[in-house]
């Protein structure tokens, strides 16, 4: 994972929960799973299963939480 990361230039912090704590505390049943937590650590979103991140709809709602914050 920390290869891809790597390679792919992700421009945000990635969790890999190898232990599952995270997915217990959170009751994570559903994988990939994936949270938007603001700069003061408060959850501003959530979405299970897998994405397409590449679309315009999805870019527009990230720079929207993001600037909202």
């Amino acid at each position: 994972m920390q290869e891809f990361v790597k390679k792919a230039k992700v421009p945000f912090p990635v969790l890999l929960d190898k232990d599952v704590e995270v997915s217990k505390k959170y009751g994570i049943r559903a994988h990939p799973a994936h949270f938007f937590i603001d700069r003061q650590g408060v959850l501003i979103g959530e979405t299970r299963g897998g994405r397409d991140w590449a679309t315009d709809g999805v870019r527009k709602l990230i720079r929207f939480l993001v600037q909202k914050n």
